[in-house]
């Protein structure tokens, strides 16, 4: 019994990888989501009985994300305050490009929610944008 025993937890501390038919169902769902163009890498291990670990490592597509703030006219009151004055213009494009980290990360946090919801036994996930 303790041979057994043993053999099973050295299988949990070397880190024992999810079902393939859930790898790929996760990577099917991350790459369905128009602002991630590919999944380059995934990780995963089993933390628990039923319970995951994923760490993914993914290329952004920064157009997509820019069409689907236009989608809710995002730049529109940006626009009207900035055409007619180039050093404001330069002004937006600097802070947006301080706003663009959170934006990307509150979209990272949406498909997180979703991979938790249609995987509930997913506990923990890092996504990482390459």
């Amino acid at each position: 019994m303790a041979i057994f025993l043993i053999a099973k937890n050295r299988a949990f501390l070397l880190g024992k990888a999810i079902p393939h038919d859930i790898k790929e169902e996760i990577i099917e769902m991350l790459e369905a989501d128009p602002i991630i163009d590919k999944v380059l890498d995934f990780k995963s291990s089993i933390l628990d009985f039923n319970s995951y670990h994923i760490k993914c490592e993914i290329e952004c597509n920064g157009t997509a994300l820019m069409k689907e703030l236009g989608k809710h006219n995002f730049f529109r009151n940006e626009y009207e305050e900035v055409k007619d004055d180039y050093q404001a213009f330069l002004e937006f494009c600097i802070d947006f490009t301080g706003r663009l980290p959170r934006l990307i990360g509150t979209r990272i946090d949406v498909v997180e929610a979703e991979i938790k919801k249609k995987f509930p036994q997913v506990k923990h996930i890092d996504l990482e944008i390459n």
